[in-house]
């Protein structure tokens, strides 16, 4: 048997696993479960509105090259949009990282740049509605606090600090700040489906049955969520309270998790975040409008990386070979 064959056959062993973890069938016990249950909290979309208030998109990238003597160079960036306009904040270094942890830390370098930037379209140019790529509950989740790194300062220090500055200035300026997801692995709706439950079947307790399983197996028409309540530790002082809900734009999609702040005594809800979701949908390549223009801006490119970057570099090492022999087998093509 060659390697197709191999992998053929793994896959039609698997099959029923395969089908049942991205989809839960109409005759599966979970799916019966939760059907009605979640129907109850389900709801159609809104009519489409774009927003009256002055928008700002963040994302961000990043860059990391492992040299051969094990340093890791990692090129950092975020931009916010806002009226055509770009606010940027950048970051550069040259670190000893484990390379169990290399990943995490650079994408916390990453969303670092994005509070920064984002902080700056409120102070500098008056955005009501800040729109974030990715998970406030995941920025608030650490695997590990201690990294083995000679990056200074503490990431974890210097990234909780400012994450907690964003959210003040959120809540002092009575901003909207909106984070979007395209992908989760929460099960925050589904335990607030079940909580006040008294009895369990087995089946849901000791299964991976994720929000968005339930979304995307049980709704019948595009829609959204009731929004959960869900309080969150910042740090060893301080909390954090916001919503999450999930949108399924269209039934020829994954769902969207939602996580928002609305300040107090806006005349805002959450339908207005979904109209205003719906509104800049533009279909499976770009779930918002707003935020693929801002990663349009900020990705990294090939020519970029290489012709700039990495050239740049081995011109200041004054050296060409600067780079571990993986890493330039994986860039050179034989």
């Amino acid at each position: 048997m060659d390697f197709v064959e191999n992998y053929n056959s793994f896959l039609l062993q698997n099959k029923d696993i395969i089908r049942r973890s991205l989809i839960l069938h109409h005759e599966d016990p979970a799916y019966l479960f939760f059907k009605d249950r979640f129907k109850k909290i389900y709801h159609a979309l809104p009519e489409e509105k774009k927003p009256d208030l002055m928008v700002s998109a963040t994302d961000g990238s990043e860059f990391s090259r492992e040299l051969y003597n094990g340093q890791k160079l990692v090129v950092s960036r975020a931009i916010s949009i806002i009226e055509g306009k770009e606010v940027e904040e950048d970051s550069f270094h040259l670190m000893r990282v484990d390379r169990e942890q290399k990943n995490e830390i650079v994408k916390r370098i990453m969303e670092n740049l994005e509070h920064m930037a984002a902080m700056r379209t409120i102070k500098e140019e008056s955005a009501k509605l800040c729109l974030m790529d990715g998970s406030l509950s995941g920025r608030l989740y650490w695997r590990t606090k201690i990294f083995d790194t000679d990056l200074k300062p503490d990431i974890y220090e210097d990234y909780i600090k400012k994450l907690r500055d964003f959210i003040s200035m959120v809540i002092a300026k009575k901003v909207i700040l909106v984070f979007i997801g395209k992908t989760s692995d929460t099960t925050i709706l589904k335990r607030s489906i079940i909580q006040n439950e008294k009895e369990l079947p087995d089946f849901i307790v000791g299964e991976n049955i994720t929000d968005h399983l339930i979304v995307k197996s049980i709704a019948e028409f595009p829609g959204y969520t009731e929004p959960v309540f869900v309080e969150k530790q910042i740090d060893r002082e301080s909390t954090v309270e916001f919503f999450t809900m999930h949108v399924l734009p269209s039934m020829d999609d994954t769902p969207l998790k939602i996580d928002y702040i609305i300040p107090e005594g806006s005349p805002f809800t959450a339908e207005d975040i979904v109209s205003w979701i719906r509104w800049s949908y533009t279909g499976l390549k770009n779930h918002n409008l707003w935020i693929s223009l801002a990663d349009k801006k900020v990705k990294f490119h090939r020519i970029e990386t290489e012709d700039i970057i990495m050239k740049l570099f081995m011109k200041a090492a004054g050296i060409d070979e600067v780079e571990t022999r993986g890493e330039r087998r994986a860039r050179i093509r034989f």
